[in-house]
């Protein structure tokens, strides 16, 4: 029988990925374990790379850039083990996390999803677990100027964190990281799998949601594991001070729709019409801070602006919340 399942999407990383079951195939020495690449249309030799080192890997060929959800579905579904482990490509396992974690979960029934201490490559921690926020108004801390106006008011309220920076207790969360997401495959009945309306970014946090109504999220802070890019896919901006996303850039532009669509499937149309109107906002306020400030830049200013208006061509279809392939990027 199989413990656990682990799933990484591959879109032409074969050496990361290579690197990640390297340090799996090391330090996992207890559970029983599978691993399934599935390949969102690399078109490249990452299949002979991986395979030829490792050919009892699973290989699932699609035919087209399905993004996470869709991907992460399409292992889900082939997955024989009683755990599925979604796990990005550049992740290092450590102090042989999986078999702890697996031990772990195991061992109490009321967890239906759980991830680790996630550190940079010089062991500093990442995150160590997330909350929501009301109406998904977090996000607004991710916007660059207003940022600090948000960051303000929250102080002044004494707002809780909605997320956890480091920890050395066991923390009961609202969502963890798709880097590194243990699931309880048997709890899938109850919640479904991941939305595939969702093309990259905020769909481990709109599982979550779904997650919770079948147990515990939890993050075992005792357990170790690198993840390379510290982010989403480096959509953050350069030098590790600024905590605020490029929404200039492509990735932007896929953020924010998908940070919409998430607040819309979550909470309510009222609450999606709040960030957005905050998005627009945004573009007078970088235009300040273009002018002065030597953080941003005009061309920053206009590629916002564009990002904002296709965006909000979209804005119908999430209203809707009929299926739909939210893809941007």
């Amino acid at each position: 029988m199989v413990n656990v399942s682990v799933i990484i999407v591959n879109y032409k990383t074969p050496e990361l990925i290579l690197d990640c079951l390297n340090t799996i195939y090391e330090q996992t020495k207890v559970v029983s374990f599978e691993v399934i690449i599935v390949d969102n249309d690399s078109q490249d030799n990452s299949q002979f790379k991986i395979q030829n080192k490792y050919p009892n890997v699973q290989w699932i060929q699609l035919n087209y850039n399905a993004g996470f959800s869709r991907a992460n579905n399409a292992g889900i579904k082939a997955a024989a083990g009683e755990y599925v482990l979604l796990l990005n490509s550049d992740t290092l396992m450590l102090e042989n996390a999986l078999d702890k974690i697996v031990l772990y979960i195991s061992q109490d029934d009321s967890v239906a999803a759980a991830s680790v201490q996630l550190l940079y490559t010089d062991y500093t921690a990442q995150n160590a677990g997330n909350y929501f926020v009301y109406g998904g108004l977090n996000v607004l801390l991710t916007l660059p100027v207003l940022n600090y106006v948000v960051k303000g008011i929250g102080k002044l309220l004494k707002l809780r964190k909605p997320s956890i920076k480091a920890s050395d207790v066991i923390n009961n969360v609202d969502w963890i990281s798709g880097a590194f997401m243990l699931v309880r495959k048997s709890v899938l009945d109850k919640t479904g799998v991941m939305d595939e309306d969702f093309f990259l970014f905020s769909e481990e946090i709109e599982w979550c949601s779904r997650l919770k109504n079948a147990g515990k999220i939890v993050v075992y802070t005792d357990l170790k594991v690198i993840h390379l890019e510290g982010g989403t896919t480096k959509n953050t901006s350069a030098g590790n001070e600024q905590n605020y996303y490029e929404y200039w850039t492509v990735k932007g532009r896929q953020l924010m729709l998908s940070n919409l669509l998430r607040i819309r499937k979550q909470y309510s149309i009222m609450s999606m019409f709040l960030v957005y109107i905050f998005y627009v906002i945004e573009i007078p306020v970088l235009l300040f801070g273009a002018i002065f400030s030597a953080k941003y830049n005009f061309k920053q200013v206009v590629n916002y602006f564009h990002n904002i208006l296709r965006v909000t061509m979209f804005i119908p279809k999430i209203i809707s919340n009929k299926p739909y392939f939210y893809k941007v990027m």
